[in-house]
């Protein structure tokens, strides 16, 4: 039976060897990641390799049971420089996803920085770059904020489409992008658009996706995949 503040594994892939965890059980503060290198087991923050493998980015996702977020890890050290393509992306999260019991809440995902997405990074640099509300010349925002304007950006249908294809066939959908700690930058240094100069753009952020059930009242129906 659960009891409150529960942290056991939603859905331990493998268990390591007895003399790996201390016993035959998991221990409590033991998340599920799962990722491209195979299972893993996470043990007080450290990550413990299953299965013996080279360097390589090793992107997972991991979450708790007791709460209704997951995060999306780039890869198991922090420190690596692991860009995530958008193969990449769909990839984990549709591995995760599947695994992942369907009657489990989930409100939102967390994916870090956006920078660590080219291609979402690019999305909001060259959104922007043109955009009534943004003084590409200043480096700032016409109306509203800046967090304000980039979560617009990022939640526009062209790409939250894109972000949500991992997620079809299942009973959850992005329905919104969050943000904050938006940073900005010259567009020269995100883009490889002719003209693009020195203009300033925002190209970084610290991103959510916002995820309800399909069939809610602002979720897509049932049946339908983005």
């Amino acid at each position: 039976m659960k009891r409150e503040g529960d942290h056991r594994p939603l859905d331990l892939l493998l268990r390591a060897p007895g003399a790996l965890l201390g016993g035959s059980g998991t221990p409590p503060g033991t998340a599920r990641v799962m990722d491209a290198a195979g299972p893993r087991q996470w043990i007080a923050g450290v990550s413990l390799m299953i299965c013996s493998a080279g360097f390589a980015c090793t992107p997972s996702v991991e979450e708790w049971l007791a709460e209704t977020t997951a995060v999306f890890r780039r890869h198991s050290d922090a420190f690596e420089r692991c860009p995530v393509d958008e193969p990449a992306y769909n990839r984990v999260i549709a591995d995760w996803l599947r695994r992942r019991p369907q009657a489990a809440p989930l409100t939102r995902l967390s994916l870090g920085r956006a920078i660590d997405f080219p291609w979402i990074s690019g999305y909001l640099a060259e959104r922007a770059l043109d955009h009534r509300s943004w003084d590409s010349r200043r480096g700032k925002v016409r109306h509203g904020d800046l967090n304000g304007l980039a979560a617009a950006i990022l939640s526009e249908e062209k790409l939250l489409s894109r972000l949500a294809a991992p997620f079809c066939d299942t009973p959850y959908l992005p329905v919104a992008v969050s943000v904050e700690k938006v940073l900005v930058g010259p567009a020269n240094g995100t883009l490889a658009k002719p003209g693009s100069g020195r203009r300033l753009v925002p190209h970084d952020a610290q991103i959510w996706l916002r995820i309800e059930r399909r069939g809610t009242a602002s979720g897509a129906p049932p049946t339908e995949c983005r």
